[in-house]
């Protein structure tokens, strides 16, 4: 017999405002701590980041909404945000992002980090470091989905 868990329940601006705290406002990408971010780059990087954060997660609504068609509403909520970044930047940060994810080939990691960090100024080499910061991203889309799985939409009146 399979157990199921019980989602949690959460109004649909609790869980934009959850999604837009914990997953763009704060870095919740894994960066590889051998990295090196020099510091007049700190600030475009900041930015990058949080463009990139909100897209992950706006692929993420995109998936799951696959499953529960509400979460158009999350979406809405979320582009009235105040770092919600305007339509062509978002839809460039997707199809960036769209090469890293949903493919079990990871083929391409090493080339996706170096040209999104070089796009900053950021010349980084190590073929380690390249791949650890791909999976930070790859890992931030996953939590992301996995949060959205983890609740349940309460009716709104």
């Amino acid at each position: 017999m399979m157990s199921s868990r019980s989602k949690s329940q959460i109004e649909v601006s609790e869980l934009a405002d959850l999604l837009y705290e914990h997953f763009v406002v704060k870095r919740a990408v894994n960066l590889p701590s051998k990295l090196k971010i020099p510091e007049a780059l700190e600030t475009p990087m900041r930015t990058k980041i949080a463009l990139y954060q909100y897209a992950s997660v706006s692929l993420a609504i995109a998936v799951e909404q696959q499953n529960d068609f509400a979460l158009r509403f999350v979406e809405q909520k979320l582009s009235r945000l105040p770092l919600a970044p305007n339509p062509s930047e978002l839809l460039s940060a997707i199809k960036t992002l769209g090469r890293i994810l949903g493919t079990a080939d990871g083929a391409g990691y090493a080339t996706w980090a170096s040209e999104w960090l070089s796009e900053i100024g950021v010349h980084e080499t190590n073929p380690a470091v390249l791949g650890m910061f791909t999976y930070g991203w790859v890992q931030h889309h996953l939590l992301a989905i996995q949060t959205l799985k983890g609740v349940a939409l309460l009716p709104t009146s």
